[in-house]
Parts: structure tokens; C-alpha cells; sequence
């Protein structure tokens, strides 16, 4: 890696380090340290918290990175357990702790709404965490993402049913009220409409071609998907539903899900 460095750093120094969980990469730390070593400056889009080093963070924060990425998917350690997510609130803690000592300033939480199980108390609990953060380490800034469950093919929760938009905007308004008093935490919300968009492209089949040709030349935004599905005699909500069929079993993915 630092010879591949070294080839390209009369163009550029900004190494991204890319990996569907860098942190979990064994020699993580002795890559961290012989990159900064020639002069790197490293660059992550995201990090597990379970698996986040000391090292690792203190070489985001020696490159001039402000803030760090973690997914917890759900305010509840229960909800997480239910779709297969092993983060702990203590793995979370000690990791916002890890990056406040690296000397970072700001980190990025990613949640979901609408997961199966999902309740007003899981909701909530999404509140009471960031209160508890804040709380704790009153140096850091939190941008808290919630974006609506997008069933995607290959995935556990494939045909699953997706909640209404109504619901979803309520949810979405919930949590808004619940971290509202919090002056360090900023809330992005995910639109709930794009979402089943997002569904739709991702669950359906060869029928949607049509569909996303005159969508994209009518100019590609929310309502001219909601128009080109229209003139097909389709509805979005036809793909929010829960599915029997896989249009996408003609792909193999490599994986199978317990039933």
C-alpha cells in the first residue's frame, strides 16, 4: 500500500481507505501508521464502532478530518439484536470517547425508521441516546441521520412491507420533537416519498424499464416518477407493499436468507 502511495503522490496525498468495514481490517493500525509515515492523508466514509481504533481515529484526525461515521441503525440495543446489527450503547460511548480523545469534533450517527419490530419506545430511545451523549461529551457535535427502511433485493428484509409515508412523516416527526432541545445535535431526515421510489427501482422488475426511461426524460425528480408510473397504470405503493414474488431472482447473489 505505501509503494502504491508513493506512485501516486506527486498528483495527490489524500488516501481514501474503502471497505465495507475498514475498521474490521486485522493490520488496520499498522496501515494507519505507515501511510501518516510517508506523508498520507487518510480519509473514511464510515467505521464500525465496535471495531474503531485509537489508532485509526487519531490518523483521521492528524489528516485534517473534523468527524467520524458510525451506523447504529436503531436507538434500541434490542431492535439492533432483531436485525442483526451486534452494536452495544456501550460499543457507541466508547467510541464517540475514542474520537473526542483523537481530537475529532463531530459525529455522524445513521438510524433507521420504519424497521420491522420497530416501536414508539425504539423511536424515543434514539432521543434519550444523543441527550446522554451530549451529556457526556459536551465538545462534540452530532449529526444524527434518520432515513426511512428501503427493502432491497438479497437482503433479509427483501419482501418485507414497508410503513405508509403518513407514518413514516410521523415517526420522523417524533424524533425531530425528541432531539429538538438538544442544541448540539442537528437532524437530517430522509424524505419517506423517495424512499418507496427507492423501493420501487429496487424491488421491481423489466416492467419499471419504461418507466425509468420517461421518468429520467421528464427530468428525473420525485414528480415526474409519480407521473411516468401514472401513464404505465402503476402505483408506488404496489412495490411499498410486501411482495411474493423476486424479480430479482434471476441475479445470484451468493447469499440466501433463512425464511
Amino acid at each position: 500500500m505505501v509503494k502504491a502511495f508513493e506512485s501516486i503522490r506527486p498528483h495527490t496525498h489524500l488516501v481514501g481507505l474503502v471497505s465495507a468495514a475498514i475498521s474490521d481490517y486485522p493490520w488496520i493500525d499498522e496501515l494507519c501508521t505507515e501511510l501518516r509515515g510517508a506523508g498520507a492523508s487518510l480519509a473514511v466514509s464510515s467505521l464500525r464502532a465496535e471495531s474503531a481504533t485509537r489508532v485509526l481515529l487519531e490518523a483521521l484526525a492528524d489528516s485534517g478530518q473534523r468527524s467520524v461515521t458510525y451506523a447504529p441503525e436503531a436507538g434500541t440495543e434490542e431492535l439492533r439484536r432483531a436485525i442483526g446489527k451486534p452494536m452495544t450503547d456501550q460499543h457507541l460511548f466508547d467510541a464517540v470517547a475514542l474520537a473526542a480523545e483523537a481530537g475529532l469534533r463531530e459525529v455522524k450517527l445513521y438510524f433507521m425508521l420504519g424497521l420491522p419490530g420497530e416501536t414508539e419506545d425504539d423511536v424515543e430511545a434514539i432521543g434519550r441516546q444523543l441527550a446522554q451523549l451530549c451529556a457526556v461529551f459536551p465538545s462534540m457535535r452530532f449529526i444524527v441521520s434518520a432515513a426511512p427502511l428501503v427493502p432491497k433485493p438479497h437482503t433479509e428484509f427483501e419482501l418485507v412491507e414497508m410503513l405508509p409515508v403518513a407514518e413514516l412523516r410521523r415517526r420522523g416527526a417524533h424524533l425531530r420533537e425528541a432531539l429538538q432541545k438538544l442544541r448540539r445535535v442537528r437532524l437530517r431526515l430522509g424524505s419517506p416519498r423517495w424512499a418507496v421510489v427507492q423501493a420501487t427501482f429496487s424491488r421491481g422488475g423489466r416492467e419499471l424499464g419504461q418507466v425509468i426511461l420517461q421518468a429520467s426524460l421528464r427530468g428525473g425528480l420525485l414528480q415526474d416518477v409519480q407521473a411516468a408510473m401514472k401513464a404505465a397504470g402503476m402505483r408506488l405503493d404496489d412495490y411499498r407493499s410486501a411482495l411474493v414474488t423476486k424479480p430479482w431472482n434471476v441475479v445470484d447473489a451468493g447469499c440466501e436468507w433463512p425464511q
